[in-house]
């Protein structure tokens, strides 16, 4: 499952405000803040938006908005060296 977090408040102000409550544990009190459970999301540029928007995974440029994400139901088998000692 996929959570998507909401922040309904856009300016710079309201995301100092966010981190504010976030470092007090407070974040889900606000009625700004929403968290949706999901499969899949696209995130699309805001309105207005001059230059592409780009998308990062692990540290690299990706994609661009709009972007696409989805919660594949396979897994990827990882082999692990044994931990020693």
């Amino acid at each position: 499952m996929i959570h998507a977090c909401l922040f309904k408040k856009g300016s710079r102000v309201a995301a100092l405000g966010y981190l504010a409550w976030l470092a007090l544990g407070r974040l889900e009190k606000l009625k700004s803040y929403q968290v949706v459970p999901c499969t899949e999301i696209t995130v699309f540029p805001a309105d207005g938006a001059s230059s592409s928007v780009l998308v990062q995974g692990d540290g690299d440029v990706i994609a661009a908005l709009p972007a696409r994400f989805e919660l594949l139901r396979s897994s990827v088998l990882l082999a692990v060296p044994a931990q020693r000692g």
